[in-house]
C-alpha cells in the first residue's frame, strides 16, 4: 500500500496536459465517511478522459491534517504542451513537475501513517478497517486528479491521438489506484475476519455487514 514511483516529467510533458472547464457543479455536497467536518461534491468536467471529480472541501475543523491535505489536493490548470508553444511548454513542464511531486508526497505520508496503524498489533480490527478504508479513499482521489486532465485542444481534434493520450494517462492513473483497491481489499478482510457491526468504513471498503 505504498505509492508508485514519480511519473517523468518529459514523459508526462509528452502525453499529459492539467487544465479544468467545468460543466456541471453536480448534486449537493455530502459528509466525507469517517470525517469530522469534511465534505465532497460530484462535478462534472468537460473535455477530459473522465468526467466526474470529487471535490473535497474542510467544512469544519478536526480532521487529520494529513487526510486533508491529501484529499484536498487541487488539480492543476492551464498547462500548454503545445509543441507550437515551446516557452509555455517548458513552464508547463516543470510546474506539472512540481505539482505530481507535492501530490505524492502527500499520498505517501499519509499512507505511511495509516500503514503503521493496520500493521501495528495492538491496534483494534476496526482501527485496522478505518486506517486501510482512508488509504482507499485517499488513493482512488489521487488517481483521479490524474484521470481527470483536461486533453489538450490540440489532441481533442484527433480521435486517435485522444485515444493514445487517455489510455497513457489511464495507465498513469492505474498505478495509483491499485494501491487503493489493495487497502480496499485488506480492510474487506479485516472486517469478515473480526465480523465487525456496520459502520462507516463498511460502503468504503464494499464489504457486507457482519451478521
Amino acid at each position: 500500500m505504498t505509492t508508485p514511483r514519480s511519473l517523468s516529467p518529459l514523459l508526462l510533458a509528452a502525453t499529459v496536459v492539467a487544465s479544468g472547464a467545468i460543466a456541471s457543479a453536480g448534486p449537493a455536497a455530502r459528509p466525507v465517511p469517517g470525517t469530522i467536518g469534511m465534505t465532497v461534491r460530484e462535478v462534472t468536467l468537460r473535455n477530459t478522459c473522465t468526467a466526474t471529480f470529487h471535490a473535497y472541501k474542510v467544512a469544519k475543523r478536526g480532521d487529520d491534517p494529513l487526510l486533508v491535505a491529501a484529499l484536498t489536493h487541487p488539480r492543476i490548470l492551464k498547462l500548454d504542451f503545445d509543441p507550437a508553444h515551446e516557452a509555455r511548454a517548458k513552464a508547463s513542464t516543470k510546474r506539472f513537475d512540481a505539482w505530481f511531486k507535492q501530490l505524492e508526497a502527500k499520498l505517501t505520508a499519509f499512507n505511511t501513517a495509516q500503514e503503521k496503524v493496520f500493521a501495528d498489533a495492538a491496534a483494534t480490527p476496526q482501527a485496522k478497517a478505518e486506517a486501510a478504508a482512508r488509504i482507499h479513499m485517499v488513493m482512488d482521489q489521487g488517481a483521479l486528479l490524474l484521470d481527470t486532465i483536461e486533453i489538450p485542444a490540440h489532441i481533442r481534434k484527433l480521435p486517435e491521438a485522444k485515444a493514445v493520450f487517455c489510455d497513457t494517462l489511464a495507465e498513469k492513473a492505474d498505478l495509483i489506484r491499485l494501491k487503493g483497491e489493495e487497502a480496499r481489499g485488506a480492510c474487506a478482510k479485516v472486517i469478515v475476519d473480526a465480523k465487525l457491526a456496520p459502520a462507516w468504513f463498511t460502503p468504503v471498503c464494499d464489504a457486507a455487514p457482519s451478521k
